[in-house]
């Protein structure tokens, strides 16, 4: 996706890997050989589009959906865990050692840190795609405009200013659970969401090894999808730099 980035490089004008940069450096660089996690000490990164470009490199994702706290993953811990028997005894120890040092600190509240089976993230791809054609297919109603709107409003946010929803990265099976049981598709002539929608909840559900999360974000599941309930001057700037090259 054209904004997700990760590790800015301040010796070069804080430039970014981008996915397709990553993809293409793990493509390279790998060689056909596949990884058993691949761990994002970053904000943010706990992320639909994220986890299906690396799905195609590693068989686990450990990354955070909100923003994480500037003293990050505790890897004196990490260290004494890469001897676990399984990747998924590796995610716990990572995810409860990050939560025991933004206790610490007295940020465990809106902590967040997830580990994402990525083996079989077809099944999530395919349920999300039709999801969406459903979505797509009811935006010319208003009872399916007003369903999204209140799924996404219900669902757990993150990015800036997302204590109070509706930013640009939202919960993806909150927003599906919201969606499969929201009363408006019940009452619609078309009822074409409900299905696909739990599909998609179960499936992201289903991919979740093990997370931890604070009070604040208590009702986060484990993987975001970018939403741009409303765009920042830099992504415009981006979208415009982007259609210009094409």
């Amino acid at each position: 996706m054209l904004f997700r980035s990760v590790c800015f490089d301040e010796k070069y004008g804080n430039d970014t890997l981008t996915i397709p940069e990553m993809e293409e450096a793990l493509d390279k660089g790998l060689n056909g050989k596949r990884l058993s996690v691949v761990g994002f000490d970053a904000c943010l990164m706990a992320d639909y589009e994220v986890a299906k470009a690396l799905s195609k490199f590693s068989d686990m994702l450990i990354a955070s959906q909100n923003y994480e706290v500037g003293l990050g993953w505790d890897y004196s811990t990490i260290g004494k865990s890469l001897s676990k028997k399984t990747g998924k005894d590796l995610a716990k120890d990572i995810c409860d050692g990050y939560m025991d040092k933004c206790t610490e600190v007295d940020k465990a509240s809106t902590a967040t840190l997830s580990a994402v089976d990525l083996t079989n993230f077809g099944t999530i791809s395919k349920a999300f795609d039709e999801m969406m054609t459903g979505i797509d297919d009811e935006m010319d109603s208003s009872d399916g405009r007003l369903a999204l709107r209140i799924a996404i409003k219900n669902s757990a946010a993150f990015g800036s200013n997302s204590n109070g929803h509706m930013d640009n990265f939202v919960d993806l099976a909150g927003a599906a659970h919201e969606l499969s049981g929201h009363d408006i598709y019940n009452l619609s002539s078309r009822e074409i969401n409900s299905e696909k929608a739990d599909a998609v909840d179960k499936a992201v559900k289903d991919a979740i090894l093990y997370k931890v999360n604070g009070d604040i974000k208590s009702n986060a599941t484990g993987l975001s999808v970018y939403y741009p309930s409303h765009y920042y001057m830099d992504e415009i700037q981006l979208i415009f730099l982007f259609s210009q090259e094409q």
